[in-house]
């Protein structure tokens, strides 16, 4: 597998990697480093993003990282073999448009210290991005020379050069680059004495790890207005700080005018098929915020069609952990939302294997459930005297949604298999899930948990396990 040769590329490329969304990655949470011998680390990232649990490894050199460190190079000594010159012109337009819709937001008014930072590092990310183009330039082009088409192998890079083709061209590359450099230096000239705490650039300032994703880059140029770039007014001045003297500067050229990148088309996402609405609980239950919490005002729903044999539902609403929206939209039988008089159970007896979660998926909710179980046991063994009424209704509760989970992953199981076939998952979920624990997914152990938890059901005089 191609390596990335530094941190800082394998960032930008598991970003790419990802499917195209609104949502940001969480680096933070989700992306870990592993050393794995002398040579090579990988970048490792497991976590949601749009609503879906993702995992992407990136192998990285550690003597490319050594050697990008010693030549002052961001994202690697020569050309890359992982992102393509398409791909770094929107990288590159990304951090650019991320630096200079910062410059506007502030207006007269100073920056605190992590704006400084992140439109500082987004100068450096965008006049590195663009350095990266000017590699794939064959050495004896002049500055007219074009990059060669070759250098253009994935979908986005590819579609990049049918649309900005002048954009390729050595000149172009260089007059930027050195564009962002000015502004960068401009910015640092400043406002430096307020926040460097040592000479040069903090290792706070460096996009190893990204402090703003690629993706945030992209929506902020998105929400810029379309036109040539101005030439900035000067930044309010700040009460005098000590600083070395510097020779006067001339004012900054504007840079050629560019066209905005074009939005992709939205699309409306289809009602994914549900069962009950139990079943959508779950589902939604699997699929947090990118702060990782699942939970949002539920009972928000909202009915959006109705006939004689669907009705279509729409969950919105914010996040209670960070107040993102959350938006959910699924359809139904027109039948109750949970088989009468069982409303533990995820589907209706005539119904098929499920369509909204795998059995990987199943399986989890199943365990989970089940643990939960155990520890209520476990204390209710330890208290003397009768249970509490509520207590024992929970218990009851979790005992029946186990069975009910473990029998949605036994649908998947054909007739004559003993395990559950690796193409009945679709999830990452569910496949990471196989992973860790595939003697989850046998016949034998499914059918062992479903009686041990309609046994203990039976114990506790109810037939909800049946």
């Amino acid at each position: 597998m191609t390596e990335a040769r530094t941190v800082a590329e394998a960032y930008v490329h598991l970003e790419l990697t990802l499917p195209e969304g609104e949502d940001r990655v969480d680096y933070r949470r989700y992306a870990t480093l592993h050393s794995v011998d002398d040579e090579r680390w990988v970048l490792r990232f497991a976590g949601p993003y749009e609503g879906e649990w993702y995992v992407v490894e990136v192998p990285v050199s550690k003597a490319g990282t050594q050697a990008a460190q010693e030549a002052g190079q961001l994202y690697g000594v020569g050309r890359s073999t992982l992102i393509d010159a398409g791909q770094w012109y929107v990288i590159e337009s990304a951090y650019a448009g991320m630096a200079e819709v910062g410059l506007d937001q502030l207006g007269d008014a100073s920056p605190d210290e992590e704006t400084y930072w992140v439109i500082l590092g987004a100068w450096d990310a965008a006049a590195a991005a663009a350095m990266e183009i000017e590699k794939f330039l064959p050495p004896d082009e002049d500055e007219d020379g074009e990059i060669p088409a070759a250098a253009f192998w994935s979908g986005l890079g590819r579609r990049t050069y049918g649309t900005r083709r002048d954009a390729f061209r050595r000149s172009r590359v260089l007059r930027d680059a050195a564009f962002y450099r000015e502004r960068r230096d401009d910015l640092q000239h400043r406002f430096a004495p307020l926040f460097d705490r040592t000479a040069g650039v903090p290792e706070t300032a460096r996009v190893d790890r990204p402090r703003q994703s690629v993706r945030e880059a992209l929506a902020g140029l998105a929400a810029r207005p379309s036109g040539p770039a101005q030439p900035r007014e000067p930044l309010a001045a700040r009460p005098p700080q000590p600083r070395e003297p510097r020779e006067p500067r001339e004012p900054l050229e504007p840079r050629e005018p560019r066209e905005p990148l074009e939005p992709l088309d939205a699309v409306a996402p289809s009602p994914l098929p549900a069962r009950t609405y139990g079943e959508i609980h779950t589902y939604l239950d699997l699929r947090p915020c990118r702060c990782g919490s699942a939970q949002f005002p539920r009972s928000q729903m909202t009915v959006l069609s109705s006939d004689e044999q669907m009705v279509v539902v729409h969950y919105d609403g914010p996040c209670d952990e960070c107040g993102r929206p959350r938006t959910h939209t699924f359809r139904l039988p027109q039948r109750p939302g949970s088989p009468p008089g069982e409303p533990h159970r995820f589907s209706y007896p005539e119904d098929g294997p499920s369509e909204l979660l795998d059995p990987g998926e199943w399986v989890a909710v199943g365990q989970a459930y089940g643990g939960f179980a155990d520890d209520v046991l476990a204390v209710m063994a330890a208290e003397a005297g009768e249970p509490d009424p509520a207590e024992h209704a929970a218990l009851v509760g979790m005992l029946a949604l186990t069975v009910s989970a473990l029998d949605e992953a036994m649908k998947f199981l054909p007739p004559d298999a003993e395990v559950l076939p690796s193409s009945a998952l679709w999830s990452d979920n569910g496949r990471e899930v196989r992973r860790v624990s595939p003697e989850w997914f046998e016949r034998g152990f499914l059918a062992e948990q479903r009686l041990k938890r309609w046994e203990q059901l039976t114990e506790l005089g109810t037939d909800q396990g049946r």
